[in-house]
């Protein structure tokens, strides 16, 4: 018996709990048995368009209907592939074509876009509209999801088994190609059960707030994770703090999870008060640890919930570890680490030639687990004998804590010593004064590459360069200090989940003249 299907996990939900919510959107609350069924009747209909294993691509802001169609996807053996709404024609079209989907899921605000997109792609898949198609030559060629829901039966589709693949997340490309990550019904109900166990969504009244993008594998906890155990998602199509803050007061929201500087402006919104925040039980972050003026800051903000940091990835499909409330607690040198491995992961350290090395000592970062991506779309598998390869380097202490290190591509190489720059950004960043900081190797005659800081200052702040290389003097070796600075009147390149896009960081700087701005370089 093959039982790690979503199938399972989702109509358990619709035979014990149909009355409970199970998402809030802009339209309306809907049941368990009301979005259960609207996905079978889409499953049923889409079967009729497409062969098992054809890509669905989704270009769509977040709403129920959406979510509708990733499920029904896994009930009729497509496969989702959702991709970045705000992406431009070439990009959009470079992942069209990659994917080659038979259908394209979009609505009306972003038709043009993915018309444009599909022409680059030279693709001519069904496209099915999640609202009302707008007036002009463009609709002939359109289909309604709604037309697709009620023209066909509710139908209780044929299981299917544990290695059909039912999602293609592409990974980030922010330092180069991005490629597709293949999730089965395996890989993705391990990854649920595991946050399940650590999340508690099964306890009765879970509510999360996503504020996440549906492209992103921070979506798994909105799209599957609380669906498949009964918990309720408020769902809103972008980020809003006021909507945000007052849809924690008025759906008694026990889950909120967002990267730090969305967490610092729910914290800092003149409007927020505690107290409305009190059925809040889970506060989760990710992406990098967190200042620890601003942890303590959610500490105070949020004293009845459990402060949780998860690490994982694309090919990861959710968490792999997690600093829990606890470790939080106890406080020290382990809040700069992202946890200890998660049950049913393996995590070692390792040196260029993939052999282990020991605690404290910084290596590339291997994973192993049942969840973890086994291969890429049109690609090779992302692994060695089971092993995933992260890209991340970082070490281990004698307890099993992970500390992040940096992106391997990031590491900058100077004078023949290796710089984390993800070290130096969290020195630099505990300066009162800046508001961000990112910190690239850029070419160098006499030292190879020198360590180099973009800063963006705080609104009125009187900071120079020289401010920033003592602020840094005084915090690191010599040789991480930067030796050069600028002072960004812009702010950081980033993506759409926030996360600084250093290769357009060092196309900026090799752009600028070749005298380096500002301080002159520090011996």
């Amino acid at each position: 018996m093959q039982e790690l299907t979503f199938h399972r996990l989702l109509f358990r939900v619709r035979e014990q709990f149909p009355r409970r919510i199970l998402y809030i959107d802009p339209d309306g609350e809907y049941t368990a048995a009301d979005h259960i069924d609207t996905t079978l009747r889409l499953a049923g209909g889409l079967r009729a368009l497409l062969e098992p294993r054809d890509r669905i691509a989704i270009v769509a802001d977040a709403n129920r209907l959406v979510v509708n169609v990733f499920h029904a996807a896994a009930m009729g053996s497509f496969v989702a592939v959702p991709l970045n709404p705000r992406f431009g024609e070439a990009e959009l079209g470079a992942l069209l074509a990659d994917s080659a989907p038979r259908a394209v899921v979009t609505d009306r605000a972003h038709l043009d876009r993915v018309a444009a997109a599909l022409r680059v792609a030279g693709l001519t898949p069904v496209i099915l509209l999640t609202d009302d198609p707008p007036p002009g030559d463009c609709a002939a060629t359109v289909l309604r999801l709604a037309d697709v829901i009620g023209g066909a039966e509710l139908e209780i589709p044929t299981e299917p088994e544990e290695s059909m693949p039912l999602l293609m997340l592409y990974t980030g490309g922010t330092t180069g190609r991005s490629r597709g990550a293949m999730a089965e019904h395996r890989q993705l109900v391990l990854s649920l059960h595991r946050l399940d166990a650590m999340l508690r969504i099964s306890e009765p009244g879970s509510c999360l707030l996503s504020v996440n993008p549906l492209f992103h594998v921070a979506m798994i906890n909105a799209v599957f994770a609380f669906p498949a155990y009964g918990g309720t998602v408020v769902m809103r199509p972008r980020l809003d703090i006021d909507r945000a803050m007052s849809d924690v007061r008025e759906h008694s929201v026990t889950h909120l999870g967002a990267v730090a500087a969305i967490l610092q402006r729910i914290i800092d919104h003149p409007d927020f008060d505690a107290a409305g925040f009190d059925s809040v039980r889970e506060v989760m972050y990710g992406a990098s640890p967190m200042p620890t003026r601003l942890l303590h800051r959610i500490r105070d903000s949020f004293p009845q919930a459990s402060i949780r940091h998860n690490y994982g990835m694309t090919e990861t499909f959710g968490s792999v570890t997690s600093l829990d409330d606890t470790d939080h607690r106890r406080g020290g040198a382990r809040l700069q680490s992202v946890g200890r491995a998660l049950p049913g992961v393996r995590l070692t350290i390792r040196d260029p030639d993939g052999m282990p090395v020991p605690a404290g000592t910084v290596g590339e970062i291997w994973l192993q687990s049942g969840s973890v991506c086994t291969r890429y779309w049109n690609d090779r598998s992302p692994g060695e004998h089971e092993w995933l390869r992260t890209g991340d380097a970082g070490h281990v202490d004698a307890d099993g804590y992970l500390f992040l290190a940096d992106r391997l591509k990031d590491m900058v190489k100077t004078g023949g010593e290796n710089v984390f720059s993800a070290e130096v950004e969290r020195a630099i960043a505990e300066h009162p004064d800046i508001e961000a900081v990112a910190v690239v190797g850029v070419p160098d005659a006499r030292w190879g590459e020198r360590v180099h800081a973009e800063v963006v200052a705080c609104a009125g702040a009187q900071l120079t360069e020289a401010d920033v290389i003592g602020f840094a003097r005084q915090r690191l070796s010599t040789f991480k200090v930067p030796k050069t600075v600028t002072l960004r009147s812009t702010p950081l390149p980033v993506s759409a989940l926030g996360k600084v896009l250093k290769r357009i960081l060092r196309e900026e700087v090799s752009s600028r003249t070749a005298e380096p701005a500002g301080t002159p370089p520090v011996d």
